[in-house]
């Protein structure tokens, strides 16, 4: 039987602050005392400050979102999610590392999609405050520890393509600075 949500949710905490740390980030957990970070970390060598905000799933579930998690960052602030995909108690959890903006984007047009469908019987959805983000979707954020000393705006948005097209159609989220969508032929950079 899994842990109870906030057990999952502190342990996901817990082992961000872990790894931060044996990365030379000195992390603080705040314990639901700032809106938006649960971790403020500082990196020892460079300097440099983040906020983090962290969601974990237990097995290979989807991480939930609220809908606050559409809201971006405002310019020049590091603000990034970690999700923690957490296993048995005797494996290390996987990680994926992913810029507030990234998450604010596919949120926000992954549950437009969502909400313009329909359920199993044909009855339209109704509108809820969670987002749900499958592990598969983030992918390609898997470890990537470094991503961390770099601008947040810089780092690509490597999402599944499907999302492309909703991005097209509803747009982003309000104040949402762009998306920056790396072409997986040429590795160019181009934005939304």
């Amino acid at each position: 039987m899994p842990p109870p949500t906030s057990q999952t949710g502190a342990a996901g905490e817990f082992y961000v602050a872990a790894q931060l740390s044996q990365r030379g980030w000195a992390a603080s957990v705040l314990l639901g005392n700032a809106p938006r970070t649960d971790i403020l970390a500082q990196h020892a060598e460079t300097g440099a400050t983040i906020g983090v905000q962290s969601k974990a799933a237990n097995g290979g579930g989807d991480f939930q979102v609220g809908v606050k998690g559409e809201i971006p960052s405002k310019p020049g602030q590091s603000e990034w999610f970690i999700f923690v995909g957490l296993g048995s108690p005797a494996t290390r959890p996987k990680f994926f590392i992913v810029p507030r903006n990234v998450i604010a984007a596919f949120a926000w047009c992954s549950h437009q999609a969502w909400i313009k469908g329909t359920s199993r019987d044909g009855k339209p959805h109704k509108d809820n405050s969670m987002r749900n983000i499958s592990q598969r979707d983030l992918a390609d954020y898997k470890e990537r520890w470094d991503d961390l000393l770099v601008p947040p705006d810089e780092i690509p948005y490597w999402l599944p393509d499907w999302l492309w097209y909703w991005v097209d159609d509803v747009g982003l989220p309000p104040n949402h600075p762009g998306a920056v969508r790396a072409d997986s032929a040429t590795g160019q950079l181009e934005s939304a």
